[in-house]
């Protein structure tokens, strides 16, 4: 049985090292497809990471919405009703705000790759006759606006959520009834506290980066900056791949 498995292992071993040979060998892929094929990659895994961020946030307001509904019930006039009124406009106004980001990267992603051998009359308007590089550039442009104007909404907004929750979870409830609810949704909020700041730390490195382009930054220098925001607790823009090449 031991000589079996190792003979077992050692096929295995041997399928692995060819097939991966084989497959490098006959399917190479150049820079320009390895680049596309990040870029498309990088697309799509943003958008999916931002959906469920947003669906988390919803999860939070939801909760946020009961305990308020209950709280304006059980203790209309105590303090902790206008916290909860607070909190729940800053989780809406930190949606309203990712959400419009997510469509931004939505439409980057179209425009990105509209179709294979699509024809210039099938880009939108301001992309027509564009070379490569250029629209690739008009790209950056339509990324970094969006992450000056919804990027900064969203880093705000997660300093007002955090700060709004802190008031609201830290104080003592108005009626026992809420406890429950509350108890719930401190659990809630923790569970989703990870995602909140990777978010944050997302968008201040992605405004770094946005401001260094529109200041000329090389690609050189980029790699170093980005590197240097990582080792200071930044978290690599899902859209690198779009910022890094032309």
């Amino acid at each position: 049985m031991i000589g079996l498995n190792r003979v077992t292992v050692v096929s295995i071993g041997i399928f692995v090292i060819f097939g991966t040979f084989h497959h490098t060998v006959c399917h190479a892929e150049s820079k320009s497809e390895a680049i596309k094929r990040l870029r498309n990659q990088s697309c799509i895994e943003d958008v999916n990471r931002t959906t469920v961020y947003l669906v988390r946030l919803q999860q939070l307001q939801a909760n946020i919405k009961q305990l308020m509904e209950k709280a304006e019930i059980t203790s209309p006039q105590a303090p902790f009703v206008n916290q909860a009124r607070s909190t729940d406009a800053a989780v809406t106004n930190l949606s309203d705000a990712l959400a419009s980001h997510n469509r931004s990267k939505l439409t980057i992603c179209e425009r990105m790759n509209p179709g294979t051998g699509s024809a210039d009359g099938e880009w939108p308007e301001g992309y027509e006759g564009l070379s490569k590089s250029e629209r690739i550039g008009r790209l950056k442009t339509d990324y970094c606006t969006d992450i000056r104007q919804n990027g900064e909404s969203i880093r705000k907004g997660i300093l007002e959520v955090k700060e709004a929750m802190k008031r609201m979870l830290g104080g003592t409830p108005p009626d026992e009834s809420l406890n429950a609810p509350i108890r719930q949704l401190r659990e809630l909020w923790s569970q989703a506290m990870p995602s909140i700041d990777n978010l944050y730390n997302e968008q201040i490195m992605a405004n770094e980066l946005c401001i260094g382009i529109e200041q000329g930054i090389s690609k050189s220098e980029l790699i170093r900056k980005s590197r240097q925001l990582i080792e200071n607790g930044g978290q690599l823009p899902y859209f690198w791949y779009l910022l890094k090449y032309n």
